[in-house]
């Protein structure tokens, strides 16, 4: 799916209409960030795209307990209500919240295709479990199911799902995965090649210019859940270039600074402004990059 100059048009000469499935009800910010990119993508293409607000419960529960019965839950609804004035102000969501994914097949009635994708839709061992929605089981011809840099999450397999995984691939149109890993377990029960395909927030830009400004300079940014000596070798490199610890996100204990109720906004600026980042997330590195900071994973 090339990135090209707006064209796409049905024999008809209708604008296709294009359903996203993906994770983009959650506080996490790459998963926000990647739906809203991949929204962008096909608008520019030419199509006319909505993201399916498809809300699972499992997720939900998940995110609630880490937002809303912690100590940190006043930051929790903070950061919650940030989240939510963000993802209806950038995404263009179906009408309804959809929480059973028995109810899906109604809502794309309407499309001409259904993209999911990008982030981990296919990584079957999670707290998400098994979902078969997010392998489009309940797209029907003469509806497109594609994936769009799908991954598994560094699963090599689909082991207890293999079989139903396997029926449900081979009835999609086309299949793009995001990294190796993925694109072996996808080849493997379909058996034929697969398309690795980067990331979409790697495939448009994201304004710097309204970006809040972070109330510290010369930092280093921690966004992940480091153990206590990862953070300790953290601290000495930051005290060793006189700089503080900042923590975004997960609550880090040692760190100068935890910021837990930033807005996706808030973050993009952070890491913007950051000397260096130090994360365990796939999209802490991919922004990192994006920005110019230099980033250690772990």
């Amino acid at each position: 799916m090339a990135h090209t100059e707006p064209s796409a048009r049905m024999a008809s000469g209708r604008v296709p209409r294009v359903a996203i499935l993906t994770f983009h009800y959650s506080t996490n910010y790459g998963a926000v960030l990647q739906a809203q990119a991949l929204s962008r993508l096909l608008q520019e293409q030419g199509m006319d795209c909505q993201v399916l607000d498809y809300r699972q419960r499992s997720a939900l529960r998940f995110y609630g307990r880490q937002l809303f019965f912690s100590r940190h839950a006043l930051a929790g609804i903070r950061k919650f209500r940030k989240f939510r004035r963000y993802l209806h102000r950038r995404l263009s969501l179906t009408r309804r919240a959809v929480y059973r994914p028995d109810k899906l097949k109604d809502v794309v009635a309407a499309f001409d295709a259904v993209i999911v994708g990008s982030d981990e839709v296919w990584k079957t061992r999670s707290f998400r479990g098994f979902d078969r929605a997010f392998f489009l089981d309940f797209v029907e011809a003469p509806r497109l199911r594609v994936s769009f840099s799908a991954s598994t999450g560094g699963q090599r397999d689909f082991e207890g799902q293999r079989e139903q995984v396997a029926a449900l691939l081979r009835g999609f149109d086309a299949i793009s995965v995001r990294d190796d890993l993925s694109r072996l377990a996808v080849e493997t029960v379909t058996e034929q090649p697969v398309v690795s395909l980067v990331d979409p927030t790697l495939l448009v830009d994201f304004p710097v210019t309204a970006l809040p400004r972070p109330i510290m300079d010369d930092y280093v940014l921690v966004y992940g859940d480091l153990d206590a000596g990862e953070l300790r070798e953290v601290m000495d490199y930051a005290r060793a270039m006189d700089c503080s610890v900042v923590s975004i996100g997960p609550y880090n204990l040692g760190a100068d600074h935890n910021v837990l109720d930033a807005g996706v906004d808030e973050w993009l600026g952070w890491i913007r402004a950051a000397r260096t980042v130090v994360t365990s997330f796939f999209h802490g590195v991919v922004f990192s990059i994006k920005f110019h900071r230099e980033a250690l994973a772990v």
